[in-house]
């Protein structure tokens, strides 16, 4: 429920909910690599390019094989 509720704010552009929200998805154990690259897209969004690479660098330690994380990262320019 919460990974999703951070995909509806950040499409409307409210960063620091989403961030809120991926966070609070992430502590109920969503400890999956999507789940941090979403959370990584909305701090980088909200300008905490330092924070952003860490949950990328969590999401590629989570599964090695995952192309959405080094994605993200090329996109945002992290």
């Amino acid at each position: 429920y919460h990974a999703y509720m951070g995909d509806s704010m950040l499409a409307l552009g409210r960063t620091d909910e989403a961030v809120g929200a991926y966070e609070k998805a992430l502590s109920y154990g969503s400890d999956t690599a999507w789940a941090h690259t979403r959370l990584a897209e909305a701090l980088a969004r909200g300008g905490d390019s330092d924070a952003a690479r860490k949950q990328i660098a969590e999401a590629i330690e989570l599964d090695e094989r995952a192309v959405a994380p080094r994605q993200q990262a090329f996109q945002l320019n992290l």
